[in-house]
């Protein structure tokens, strides 16, 4: 990632780069395994984007929330497809919060006020 950032900054130095990190569906019915691996996943992604001059918008407190296992799992399922079809891309409400995460890294609201 850090090489792939600096490819990008180094062609468009002004650039606005938002990354945006991972979430946990690979650990399902194994969250407390599998989270602490995308938790250092989304650090290391973070430190590539800070060092990229990049943003990064960090969904997994709000798709894995850490507080239960069952609202992580609860979470999971309306947020992804993955107890409907299997699949662990997000559902529309999932997107919906994923637009949400990268709108509030942006620091685009300052553009509205």
């Amino acid at each position: 990632m850090a090489f792939i950032l600096g490819q990008l900054r180094a062609v468009a130095p002004d650039a606005e780069i938002i990354v945006t990190g991972a979430w946990d569906v690979i650990g399902f019915n194994a969250f407390n395994f599998a989270d602490p691996l995308i938790e250092a996943l989304n650090v290391s992604l973070a430190s590539a984007a800070e060092a990229a001059r990049a943003r990064f918008a960090n969904p997994f407190p709000i798709l894995n929330p850490q507080a239960d296992p069952s609202l992580e799992t609860q979470t999971i399922c309306t947020l992804t497809q993955l107890c409907t079809v299997g699949d662990g891309h997000p559902s529309d409400a999932g997107y919906l919060v994923l637009a949400n995460v990268v709108f509030e890294a942006s620091g685009y609201a300052r553009l509205i006020d």
